[in-house]
């Protein structure tokens, strides 16, 4: 009876009787044999017609098969028939008897139904999902992956905004490639898990922002390399490890603040970018954190209150920009820190309250310090300051822990109020002698006034002799 059946299927495949990506069995089939379609790796959605009125033993045990119609005609299902096969998603007519079966099936799921949603044709006869109008306070958002046998490939923009009586699981279906922008913001009370296909390539803007009560032990993002600004942002109860694709080349602004992860963050060797508040506030990351070779910019607050990220942190050779409050925060960092020459302004506050216990070390090539740059962080050590350095700002290091020699180089030009105030440095002050405009500066309790107009400090410090002075 296999046999015939599946020559049948042959048959009918070649006079046009499958729908691409779906499985439609022949009109006039009565029954699906026992182990019809038994290790079938090639299945991925059946249509049985109405004729048919039972399913054998194992008929479908461990195929790869992930959604089926079963319309109301099978009034007999063998308890084994899905053996072996996890998640498949069914779709049949209400108060049928395959939907009372499903109901004792801890691997089937019900999907909604194709009616509680509108679509739009697209131009390869897939479809997008543009609006979901079913039940406001529907449970476990089961998004079908066909709908009137064509594979649904996106789910359009703002297609489930702001649908707060929503609740359960959410499950993107197989064979989505892109989730449109605020396609499920403010889905508040989703409290279920998040479940992404593999085929998905894109995540819009917003897509999933404030889902605040959606869950996952580990967000598997498979290999989608576009994420949008903002995508997950405020989702506080994704949890666990988090893994950026390789392909990733740039992380969107905000695109996981907020995120509850509590596990390890691995970026990819293909991101070039890291945007503003990518992961602000994911205060719960922790384990060491490796930066590609390939990175050329950190954001603004990319990393602030990061507090968990443990170890040293090396930045990367080709790194052109650290943006404001940038690793602020961060206080489980710890070891050296060598910022390389090709970033050449520190912008304010980008270290301030980082942990970091060992030696500062900024290269050649940087040319300037902004305001609290460096406020409060733990370095230790000596502090010279390189000769392509310009211009040190106000606060630049104030209430750092420095515990060695300050050695201004000679391309200093001006020094800001307060720049190195309480920041621990004893010992010994280099200064070099055609510094110009040097402000009022205060050093560890100490104050040290020094204007290039002033002929008394002009005497004391003729052309060409650098000046010591204790701290």
């Amino acid at each position: 009876m296999r046999r015939i059946l599946l020559l049948v299927l042959i048959l009918c495949s070649v006079a046009g009787c499958a729908l691409a990506g779906v499985l439609q069995l022949p009109d006039g089939l009565k029954q699906i044999s026992e182990e019809c379609f038994c290790g079938d790796t090639s299945l991925d959605a059946v249509i049985i017609p109405d004729a048919v009125t039972e399913i054998g033993e194992r008929a479908f045990a461990d195929s790869s098969l992930s959604e089926i119609w079963i319309p109301a005609s099978v009034t007999y299902i063998a308890d084994n028939a899905f053996e072996g096969v996890e998640g498949v998603l069914l779709y049949t007519p209400a108060s049928s008897p395959a939907e009372s079966w499903a109901e004792n099936q801890s691997n089937v799921s019900l999907s909604m139904p194709a009616s509680w949603f509108t679509t739009q044709k697209n131009a390869d006869g897939t479809v997008t999902i543009t609006k979901y109008i079913g039940p406001e306070d529907a449970d476990n958002l089961l998004i079908p992956g066909y709908i009137d046998g064509k594979r649904v490939t996106k789910i359009g923009a703002s297609a489930f905004y702001m649908q707060t009586g929503l609740t359960g699981n959410l499950r993107i279906p197989q064979g989505v490639t892109e989730v449109g922008d605020w396609a499920f913001y403010g889905c508040s009370g989703l409290d279920g898990i998040l479940t992404l296909p593999d085929s998905l390539e894109k995540i819009g803007t917003s897509a999933f922002a404030d889902c605040t009560s959606l869950r996952c032990t580990t967000l598997d993002l498979h290999s989608t390399a576009q994420i949008g600004a903002l995508a997950f942002c405020g989702c506080a109860s994704l949890t666990g490890a988090l893994t950026i694709p390789e392909g990733t080349e740039e992380i969107a602004i905000g695109a996981f603040s907020g995120c509850g992860f509590n596990g390890t963050l691995t970026l990819p060797d293909s991101l070039t970018i890291i945007g503003e508040n990518a992961f602000s506030e994911c205060s719960g990351l922790k384990g060491s954190l490796d930066l590609p070779e390939n990175l050329t910019r950190i954001g603004g607050y990319a990393f602030y209150g990061c507090k968990k990220l443990t170890g040293s942190l090396v930045l990367p050779q080709n790194l052109k920009s650290i943006g404001t409050y940038a690793f602020a925060g961060c206080s489980g960092l710890t070891g050296d820190v060598t910022i390389p020459g090709t970033v050449s302004l520190i912008d304010c506050y980008a270290f301030s309250g980082a942990g970091f216990k060992g030696k500062l070390t900024l290269s050649e090539g940087v040319t300037g310090v902004m305001e609290y740059a460096f406020f409060g962080s733990k370095f230790t050590g000596d502090l010279v300051i390189p000769s392509s350095m310009k211009e040190i700002f106000a606060y630049a290091f104030f209430g750092s822990s420095f515990s060695g020699n300050l050695i201004l180089s000679e391309g200093v030009k001006s020094v800001g109020d307060y720049a190195f105030a309480e920041s621990g440095l004893s010992g010994t002050l280099t200064m070099p002698g055609d510094a110009e405009n040097h402000r009022q500066v205060r050093l560890c309790g100490y104050r040290f006034v020094r204007r290039a107009d002033d002929p008394r400090q002009a005497r004391r410090n003729p052309r060409g002799r650098v000046p010591e002075y204790p701290l």
